[in-house]
């Protein structure tokens, strides 16, 4: 029986969450036999294939280990060994919520020509660096997702999509190298070639990002660095781009009340310094991604020059 739904797992080097989303896969409230689980290990430097077997009595479960190519190439590989049709990506430090994967399919089967994105919640409060960045990601979505059938944005770690349709549109950009940038991306092209995205919070789930200052620093660095991809190949204008990114950034009364929500848990201070930083290994990473690529190009020019003069 062909499943319905290929869930898409990429993983690398986080063993115990993986057990914990599969774990959470397994007693999702949609039946065994409509969804299946891809999971693709890049690379990790201890085989992820234990895990994974002790699930095979409880899952459809397909495991293809490959060389670490980054987060693209190996949502790539899962979405082509996929069977279902319906595709749905989740991250594998995340937890769905039992009645997920039943939320949406019911919405892609009335929508299926459509990109469908949940609700991704913080699944560690008390830890300042996974707030911060969850608030981050919240703010995007209350800007980006106003109007749940005229959507803009949804993480790479919480969406589903026609898996054949994906497959025709050119499914991730591996041009970004590091895990930030090509949902943007890809959901820049989806939208802007005609496609429909609908927001669906009751499709939820828990994101354990066990974040520290130098991850979260690290994080946003790489968010910047893949930001020269995204706005040398968007289809948005800048005009549009502006406006968004304004909306997001300087809302004070938007960022002032996610602070106060946070109160007993973590110091306003402390978010706000976070945010800061945030803002400041973004554009770090962005140029620096720009002068890397000059002094790729230099070389390579230089390289052509001697080779010319030979």
């Amino acid at each position: 029986m062909i499943p319905k739904v290929s869930v898409l797992v990429a993983t690398y080097n986080r063993p115990q969450s993986l057990e914990r989303l599969l774990a959470a896969l397994a007693e999702q409230s949609l039946l065994r036999e409509e969804f299946e689980v891809v999971v693709v290990d890049d690379g990790s430097p201890q085989p992820v294939e234990p895990i994974a077997r002790r699930f095979a009595d409880r899952l459809q479960l397909t495991l293809h280990r490959q060389e670490n190519g980054g987060p693209s190439a190996a949502r790539n590989a899962a979405l082509a060994l996929g069977r279902g049709r319906f595709a749905v990506a989740i991250d594998d430090d995340c937890e769905p919520a039992p009645d997920f994967l039943a939320v949406i399919v019911k919405t892609l089967e009335a929508h299926p020509d459509a990109m469908v994105g949940g609700y991704t919640e913080n699944g560690l409060p008390d830890n300042l660096y996974s707030t911060v960045s969850q608030m981050i990601v919240d703010r995007v979505y209350a800007v980006h997702n106003l109007h749940p059938l005229k959507a803009g944005f949804f993480t790479a770690g919480n969406f589903a999509v026609n898996r054949e349709e994906l497959l025709r549109f050119g499914a991730f950009n591996t041009r970004y190298h590091y895990a930030g940038g090509e949902d943007r991306g890809l959901c820049d092209q989806w939208r802007n070639s005609g496609h429909a995205m609908i927001y669906v919070p009751k499709a939820r789930i828990m994101h354990f990002h066990n974040l520290t200052l130098r991850k979260f620093l690290r994080q946003h660095f790489n968010y910047g660095r893949g930001a020269i991809v995204y706005h040398r190949t968007r289809l948005t204008t800048h005009a549009e781009e502006a406006r968004t990114a304004r909306a997001i950034v300087f809302d004070f009364h938007a960022w002032a009340e996610a602070i106060r929500l946070q109160r007993g848990l973590h110091h306003p201070i402390s978010i706000v310094c976070l945010l800061f930083l945030w803002q400041i290994a973004n554009a770090a990473g962005y140029f620096w991604e720009v002068a890397v690529r000059r002094t790729r190009l230099a070389a390579t020019m230089n390289g052509e020059k001697s080779n010319s003069g030979k």
